[in-house]
């Protein structure tokens, strides 16, 4: 054997990972040693020694390994397989379980081939990846899963259907049927009531379906549509089951209560069906059958009804619903009077205490609305009229207003009323049901001029510290509040002053939110709390919702009773705008206020400064300390630049001022001093920490442009502080630098030409080859843009800016589709072809990406399998639970996941060992030099080592030689990529070249 520090050296090079046990075999003579590797100083502790491995190992792995995972360390031939897999040039790295305690524990085993004083031998490696492994099996499990009902999803579906596909291949006996459920109405019900009833809705047919077949697995195939395999007893019975399932839905129908949903059902004909979907199709051509024989029976269901005296008659079947509403509605809000109106026939049903405190003819009564507008205080009645007739045109969902009504004793009492509209299948407004709030006996108490001046005092000192354009203050004794004009405008309240402010307030608030509010206000005006902080959604003056957040704090006169309640309403959808970490206006913000100057055409002037080398101070010190330096950086220029200018915080270290009111020079003495101020430096948690800062700055005169231009021009300057001009501030002027002003001007026409059909753009592919066989194995699809003025311009030099313009997801998924429709005319000819597509990190953060993703491929008819999404270790600056999940939705689905430019990134293992990838792309930087340089080739070997660690396959980009490629094929690479095969070429010379 060998001597240890040689020993420590070849394993430490040959091994990346955290092994706890290393064993070194002599392949000549089976002589092993086993060590064990101290997890603090890394040294190799030597524990055992043994004179046959294999024959100890096969042993062991009797005794401690599950039985399925045994296959291979048994295999009589298993040194030399190793040897012929090592020599021709492949790792090897298995997961398995040993029973540890009568559990299954998984562990990892990495062999490595070296040769060593002139022996061969195997370096393995040892170590338990139990938590990441069960991690990745729950991760892959709710990948399956509809989170919304529990049943299996569309992905678990499409592997079902290829299950299937194989089984009735092999024509082996296969029995089952398919039964079809699309819920009616839930775009109605959505609409009307909310996404939390449409959810219910979905949830209480999937467990209609699951209580029905018991013993079938039922799957969430699209938003409102379920799919039923039948097997074994259900399959049996599907007759009984089947009809069952009808008759439920029917009684349902009957009685307005449970959900009905169209179904259709069809079984596995042998012989005839040659795929799953020809089943599918027969039960989903019965579902829509039923679908149309349900909507008749809707309709005779609401036959209408006159009498005699020309008045709509209410059938009984819809008075005894209108009760069965009446007496739910009735439980459900027991401090108020209940109304419930049939709008078809204008038939309502009242609360008895109402008619008799207001003098209402009768509990039951046609035009209860006019009935009751008699009641209303003449100034409030057009106001309600308006309201009222809105509702029942079905223009408003929610009804909520207060008005004075005049009781049997003449007195008019303040009256809320809160009701909600409710929508026929077809979204006709079909019943409307709410709550009367009514304080009987009130005396309005007017408040003094004197208080109210006092009020006002108030008002404007609390302005002063808060956000004035979002204040209230209101004088408790008299329940008079003046609210903030931005409010009053925002919302559509009715004025600045008002009396019972907070009910005025509650009728802008979400029916959802309603009670968390009510609780609050009745909580601070019987005194029990002094302040709050709510969230809650309001109604804007538009009729849209925000999300806001309400703040406020009780103040107490000298006798220490409550006497004012202020407070700050924030607008989420405003402070959308603000960074969280500094509080000043971030990038969104920024583009939308230069967007309003142009629009105004108003001159400014706009600054971007930044700190150089902030990513240092956070590898050296962390992230927390770097965060409180970009606050102390943000205050500053607040306070030295930001009261008379907008302050932003951009991005991770850049920030940015725009002034109407300092000219260059100036702006150059403020820069200059802010400058000077942090290269002496400041101290942060007991550290020294001295900034070197970068700016650049323009004249916005020009109004012909877009905030995307500007922020570009900005760019180009700052990049010339930052290397041309060691920080100095750097004008952007009309005489800039001509070829960064050919830059520019690129890429407004290419922004244009996005929005007119993405003229110009066209894609190349450079074809990736098999490392061993160099037969056509994928291409990698490359933007190209070409325009009569500029000729082809490379993306390079326009997709970093456009990446933060809200046209570039529309960009990516016409760069995926047009990719596909080509790929396909290769993979009909090339069986094995894989399309590789790149994205950004853009793309990936969009909601509704992957179902774009599913879309395009439904859509051209490609399959999932033969996709591959190339990403780089830019998407490290997103969440990365997000993009794991992205990634996991995606591989689920049949896609595969390649890491781009692997190696050239501080985040590139961190991303390889967080993430899985189907394949890791080495950058040519890596391979450039490999044919003279040895360095370059060992590093080349660990990171494909490395690669293989985690089950990726390797391709290498950068071939330009012969030479480059025998070397890499020693590394058990597995494709290639690069100007040796081809360069970047079109498709019709991809199929010239590689397929005939």
């Amino acid at each position: 054997m060998i001597e240890n520090r040689e020993l420590f050296a070849k394993i430490a090079e040959s091994l990346m990972g955290d092994y706890v046990r290393v064993y070194l075999v002599n392949t000549r003579t089976n002589e092993y040693r086993r060590y064990l590797v101290d997890q603090n100083s890394h040294f190799l502790n030597e524990e055992q020694k043994g004179n046959d491995f294999f024959y100890d190992l096969a042993a062991n792995i009797r005794q401690m390994v599950y039985e399925e995972d045994r296959h291979f360390f048994l295999a009589d031939d298993l040194k030399e397989n190793l040897l012929k897999q090592f020599r021709n040039g492949n790792r090897q790295s298995f997961v398995y379980r040993l029973e540890i305690n009568g559990k299954p524990v998984y562990h990892n085993m990495r062999l490595i081939h070296e040769y060593m004083d002139g022996d061969e031998y195997f370096i393995i490696g040892v170590r338990n990846v139990d938590k990441v492994a069960r991690k990745q099996m729950y991760a892959d499990e709710r990948a399956y899963i509809d989170t919304m009902t529990g049943a299996r999803n569309k992905n678990a579906y499409r592997e079902l259907e290829e299950e299937y596909q194989l089984l009735i291949k092999k024509d082996e006996g296969l029995r089952f049927g398919i039964v079809v459920c699309d819920v009616n109405n839930l775009k109605i019900i959505n609409d009307a009531m909310g996404h939390k009833a449409g959810d219910e809705l979905l949830q209480s047919v999937c467990t209609l379906l699951c209580n029905t077949f018991l013993h079938s697995t039922i799957y969430r195939v699209g938003g409102d549509e379920f799919v039923v395999i039948l097997k074994d007893r259900d399959y049996r019975e599907r007759v009984e089951l089947f009809n069952g399932l009808r008759q439920t839905i029917i009684n349902n129908q009957n009685t307005g209560e449970g959900p009905v949903a169209a179904t259709g059902m069809s079984i596995y004909k042998r012989g005839i069906d040659q795929k799953i979907s020809d089943v599918f199709e027969r039960a989903d051509e019965e579902m829509y059958n039923d679908k149309r024989s349900l909507k008749e029976r809707t309709a005779r269901l609401n036959i209408d009804q006159v009498g005699p005296d020309g008045i709509q008659k209410i059938p009984a079947i819809r008075k005894a619903r209108l009760d069965s509403f009446f007496s739910v509605l009735h439980v459900a809000a027991a401090n108020g009077y209940i109304f419930f109106c049939d709008i078809r026939y204008d038939f309502s049903r009242w609360d008895k205490q109402v008619v008799d405190n207001y003098g209402l003819p009768a509990e039951y009564m046609y035009n209860a609305g006019g009935i009751w507008e008699k009641r209303i205080h003449p100034d409030d009645r057009e106001y309600y009229h308006k309201r009222v007739e809105a509702v029942f045109s079905g223009d408003k969902e929610e009804f909520e207003l207060s008005y004075r009504v005049k009781g049997i004793n003449g007195n008019y009492n303040p009256c809320t009323c809160r009701g909600l509209l409710i929508r026929n299948e077809h979204g006709e407004p079909e019943y409307f049901g709410g709550v009367l709030f009514i304080r009987e006996g009130d005396a309005e108490v007017k408040i003094s001029e004197k208080r109210k001046q006092q009020l006002n005092s108030l008002f404007e000192a609390f302005s002063i510290i808060a956000d004035k354009s979002n204040v209230y203050l209101c004088d408790m004794d008299y329940d008079y509040s003046r609210w903030s004009k931005g409010l009053v405008e925002e919302f559509g309240l009715p004025s600045e002053y008002m009396y019972d402010a907070a009910t005025i307030w509650e009728e802008h608030i979400h029916p959802i939110d309603k009670q968390a509010y009510r609780d609050m206000i009745d909580s601070l005006f019987q005194y029990k709390t002094s302040g709050f902080d709510l969230q809650y959604r309001a109604r804007r003056a538009d009729g849209e919702y925000d999300i806001c957040s309400g703040l406020g704090i009780l103040i107490k006169d000298e006798n220490g009773q409550p006497e004012y309640f202020g407070g700050v309403i924030r607008n989420h959808r405003q402070h959308s705008h603000i960074d969280t970490l500094t509080g000043l206006r971030n990038q969104y913000g920024f583009f939308e206020d230069i967007s309003r100057y142009i629009q105004n055409r108003r001159e400014v002037r706009i600054a971007v400064l930044g700190i150089s080398k902030l990513a240092e101070i956070n590898a050296v010190y962390g992230y927390s300390l770097g965060n409180i330096v970009l606050q102390r950086f943000g205050r500053y220029l607040m306070e030295h630049v930001g009261d008379r200018s907008g302050t932003y915080h951009l991005d991770g270290s850049r920030f940015a001022v725009i002034t109407e009111n300092q000219t260059f020079e100036e702006l150059k003495k403020t820069y200059d001093k802010i400058r000077a101020h942090f290269r002496e430096g400041l101290v942060v948690d007991g550290i020294f920490v001295a900034l070197e800062l970068n700016a650049s700055m323009l004249v916005l005169d020009d109004y012909d442009t877009d905030n995307q231009t500007v922020y570009a021009c900005l760019n180009f300057a700052y990049k010339e502080s930052k290397s041309g001009k060691h920080g100095e501030l750097v004008e952007f002027r009309n005489d800039f630098r001509t070829d960064e002003r050919l830059r520019i001007e690129q890429l407004h026409v290419i922004r244009n030409s996005i929005t007119k059909g993405y003229r110009g753009f066209y894609l190349l592919y450079q074809p990736v080859v098999d490392a061993d066989t160099e037969e056509l194995i994928g291409a990698e699809a490359l933007l190209r843009w070409k325009n009569k003025e500029y000729g082809v311009v490379p993306p390079d030099t326009f997709i970093s800016l456009l990446e933060s313009d809200p046209l570039f997801p529309d960009l990516g998924e016409w760069i995926l589709r047009t990719a596909l429709e080509d790929a396909k005319k290769i993979l009909c000819k090339k069986p094995d072809f894989v399309i590789n597509v790149n994205l950004s990190y853009v793309q990936l953060e969009q909601e509704d990406f992957t179902d774009k993703v599913w879309n395009a491929l439904k859509t051209t008819g490609f399959p999932a399998d033969h996709l591959c999404f190339e990403i780089t270790e830019r998407c490290r600056l997103l969440d990365m639970d997000l993009l794991r999940n992205v990634i996991i939705t995606l591989r689920a689905g049949g896609v595969r996941i390649a890491l781009d430019d692997f190696g050239t990134g501080y985040s590139s293992i961190g991303l390889m060992k967080s993430l899985p990838f189907d394949t890791i792309k080495i950058d040519r930087s890596f391979v450039q030099k490999i044919e003279e340089d040895d360095k370059e080739r060992k590093l080349v070997n660990n990171l494909a080592d490395a690669a293989s660690i985690f089950g990726a396959k390797v391709c290498v980009e950068g071939i330009e030689t012969s030479g480059m490629r025998d070397i890499l094929r020693e590394y058990g690479i597995h494709s290639f990529q690069g100007y040796y095969y081809s360069k970047p070429i079109a498709k019709e010379d991809v199929i010239e070249k590689y397929c005939v």
